[in-house]
């Protein structure tokens, strides 16, 4: 699980504050980076997936998520780390989540989640494009995403993205997908 700890700016991002993006349905969503004013708004939507979509995610059972958990996820430490989120544009509610987490070895662990009614409408394409810019423009050599090998649709979704599938040496019921993009 990525758990960053300081906070961020937008500038720090170097993107617009907010995007408009029109969705395969024609929906609009509106991405920004998260601040620490998300925190209700996180709280909400990590309640809101269904079990197996926070399972996926946070790669346990939970819940609701705690307050330290949902400090970490909204204030985020911008010299190693960046998050996006699209908001349901009538709503300002969190419906999609991208974050990485960067080592000091110039890789990054990512983590994308899209509410389940709102999932294949492209929500997580653009929110993951947005952030492998960031993280190319920051310097990361590679993105590196660890999830269970019964997650289909992230094994579509890394696959569509240009992520190479390898198998986790010492957890045979996990996959690292890996991205260079420098």
């Amino acid at each position: 699980m990525i758990a960053p700890t300081n906070i961020t700016t937008t500038a720090a991002l170097d993107m617009p504050p907010i995007e408009s993006v029109v969705l395969s349905d024609g929906r609009i969503v509106r991405i920004r980076p998260v601040d620490p004013s998300d925190m209700e708004r996180e709280r909400r939507f990590i309640v809101g997936l269904s079990p197996q979509s926070r399972r996926m995610r946070f790669l346990e059972t939970m819940n609701e998520p705690g307050e330290g958990l949902l400090r970490r996820l909204t204030h985020i430490a911008s010299d190693r780390d960046a998050a996006l989120i699209a908001l349901e544009a009538d709503r300002d509610e969190i419906v999609g989540v991208a974050r990485y987490s960067a080592g000091r070895n110039g890789d990054a662990e990512v983590a994308v989640v899209v509410s389940d009614v709102w999932q294949h409408h492209g929500i997580g394409t653009a929110l993951m494009s947005r952030l492998i810019d960031i993280a190319r423009q920051r310097g990361v050599q590679r993105l590196i995403s660890i999830d269970p090998n019964s997650n289909y649709g992230m094994q579509r979704f890394a696959q569509k993205l240009g992520f190479h599938p390898q198998a986790v040496p010492d957890d045979p019921t996990m996959l690292c997908h890996t991205l260079r993009i420098s």
